[in-house]
């Protein structure tokens, strides 16, 4: 949630303070404020609902269910639907960046399919907590590369 924050600071740095924003650095900003956004409404919702007398395996299963449900339309936006592809949003990276966080989130999503799914009870509260992790590593992502103005080439 700090990253979220600090957007502003982000922003308020060279041109961007000024309006002049490119594709990639809105993606990116949007991709940041989900990120912690899900963050947050995802880490309280197991509890606010368990206080509600919902079964803890099913709390795990459709938590699962449903963030790999947005994890999967993230992930497709990253790929395809943003209108930036992967080079874009990691200038100057190797193919090793732009190739190995797809295949990680395209495991971790049918990892978290498979929980909600019933087939991996034991692994779903920290598939969830994976999830939520992940969502803060792309924040981060997205606010250093924010912060340190990579631009696409």
């Amino acid at each position: 949630m700090a990253l979220v924050g600090f957007t502003g600071i982000a922003a308020a740095i060279g041109r961007r303070s000024q309006g002049e924003w490119d594709p990639t650095e809105t993606a990116r900003l949007r991709s940041l404020l989900e990120a912690g956004g899900q963050g947050v409404i995802f880490a309280i919702a197991p509890l606010v609902v368990a206080s509600a007398g919902v079964a803890e395996a099913l709390i795990w299963r459709v938590g699962n269910g449903a963030l790999a449900l947005l994890h999967t339309t993230g992930a497709a936006r990253f790929l395809v639907g943003s209108g930036v592809g992967p080079r874009h949003w990691f200038p100057g990276a190797g193919r090793v960046t732009t190739v190995l966080l797809p295949i990680a989130a395209a495991v971790l999503i049918l990892a978290q399919i498979a929980a909600a799914l019933g087939f991996l009870p034991n692994l779903g509260p920290f598939l969830y907590l994976g999830t939520l992790l992940w969502f803060l590593f792309v924040g981060l992502l997205q606010f250093i590369f924010l912060l340190i103005g990579t631009r696409a080439a």
